[in-house]
């Protein structure tokens, strides 16, 4: 399964390269966060369902300082759209021990995405 995430990953980056209005399904792995938008310098819009059966965290944090701008319990069964701005990156933690999925619809292809493993600044 984990070496699936980096396929998985390289996937919705060509999926979200190469359309103006993207859907995807992501699937983050036991203890990891999905970084989104690291590279954007344009603001997008994110539409955010959480398929699974507990809690996601969503933090927006400003990519050059790395300060936390705000934070969001995205709970199952919840729907949230968020607006990014140019100098914000997204980070979904799933801090469980089971695969958590998010579906995810982007106004915009956005630059920048990649799994990383938690850590005890993002719990």
């Amino acid at each position: 399964m984990k070496k699936s995430a980096p396929f998985a990953a390289c996937l919705v980056l060509i999926f979200l390269s190469c359309c103006s209005t993207v859907r995807s399904t992501v699937n983050i792995p036991p203890n990891q966060a999905f970084v989104l938008g690291e590279y954007e310098s344009g603001a997008y819009n994110a539409r955010l369902e959480n398929l699974s059966n507990t809690v996601v965290l969503l933090r927006l944090v400003d990519t050059e300082s790395k300060a936390l701008n705000s934070t969001l319990e995205l709970a199952p069964g919840e729907v949230t759209i968020i607006i990014v701005s140019g100098t914000q990156t997204v980070y979904c933690i799933n801090n469980t021990d089971r695969e958590v999925q998010i579906k995810a619809k982007l106004s915009e292809g956005v630059a920048g995405m990649r799994y990383q493993p938690t850590n005890a600044d993002q719990k």
